[in-house]
This record gives structure tokens, sequence and C-alpha cells, in this order.
């Protein structure tokens, strides 16, 4: 399957993106700059894959003529011991443990495991968005003060302007007085 919100049935797999991709998806991904030079290939669904004890033996995905002894749930590809090592850290079932129901359990462990990372993830994400939100309000209020401050600074110097001009003009007008009777 594609891992869209299409639930589409997958066409082709990203070699670089490490996804399934359906036909949507394909053409997205074609359309994009920066991915359409990705290697794609046929997408190969490791549910399909048949195990070893089977009238059929798998194939490797990339050497399609030795049979495949895992799984790469990861890429959703069926691997040959040789592609094994190329995926390291994916999450891998062997072929053989397919009939035991033991790749169910790897499977739900690790869905168990992301849940709970999820779960992790989420309470992070809310706090700090409350953290944002409380940081917001703070420099809210630090913007509100600030411009009363510079409102108080300006009708200081105003008030200062004026006084200052009525004492110039007073000044004025006394030495000119002065100067008058001087004169006369």
């Amino acid at each position: 399957m594609c891992g869209c919100d299409r639930s589409q049935e997958a066409a082709l797999y990203c070699q670089v993106c490490k996804e399934n991709l359906c036909d949507a998806c394909v053409e997205e991904h074609s359309n994009n700059r920066f991915q359409a030079k990705h290697q794609l290939v046929s997408a190969v669904r490791c549910e399909t894959v048949q195990s070893p004890t089977s009238d059929t033996t798998a194939k490797c995905t990339v050497h399609i003529d030795t049979a495949a002894e895992s799984c790469c749930l990861s890429c959703r590809m069926s691997l040959c011991n040789g592609c094994f090592a190329d995926h390291p850290g994916h999450n891998m079932v062997l072929l053989r443990d397919f009939d035991s129901g033991a790749w169910l359990k790897t499977v739900n462990e690790r869905i168990k495991q992301l849940s709970h990372q999820h779960a992790t993830v989420e309470h992070n994400l809310n706090q700090a968005r409350a953290e944002l939100a409380a940081v917001d309000a703070q420099f809210e209020k630090s913007c509100l003060e600030l411009q009363a401050h510079f409102d108080a600074i300006e009708t200081f110097v105003a008030q200062q302007r004026q006084y200052k001009q009525a004492v110039l003009g007073k000044a004025h007008n006394s030495r000119a007085k002065t100067l008058q009777g001087t004169i006369s």
C-alpha cells in the first residue's frame, strides 16, 4: 500500500525516499523538481511474498534469480542474504518466520513502540505549544508596557519643550523691554 491518505495500492517504490508510491504519488513525485530524478522501481509488498516453505520460493527484489531469505518491512522488499546488509536499522523479518507468525509479533511490537513514541511526541508538542503561547502573551505584555513608557517619555519631552519655550519667551520679552528702556 502507498503511504498516502488515498489508500491506494503501491505502483512503484522510490529507492531514494524509501517509500511505496501509488499512481497519483508517482505523478507528484515525478513533477517535484527535487524528486524527479529519484530511482523508481516496481513495488514489492512483503505481505504477498511467499515463504520458502510454500510451493514457489520467494525471489530477491534486487537479485531476481536468487532466493529471498528475509523481508525488509521498512522498504517492503524481499531480500537475499547479500542484500540484507544494505538495510541497516530497518525492520527485518526472516521469511521462514512468516508461517510461524513471528513476523506479526515483530510488527505489533513495532506498532506499540511507535504508538508510545507518538504519544510522547504529541505530549511534547502540546507542551511546546503552551510554552509558546505563554511567551507570546509575555511578549505582547512587554510590548504594551514599552509603548506606555514610550508614550510617557514623549509626553514628558513635549511638556519640557513647552516649558522651555515659555521660559525663553519670558526671558526674551524681559530682555527686549530692558533694551527698549536703555535705548529710549
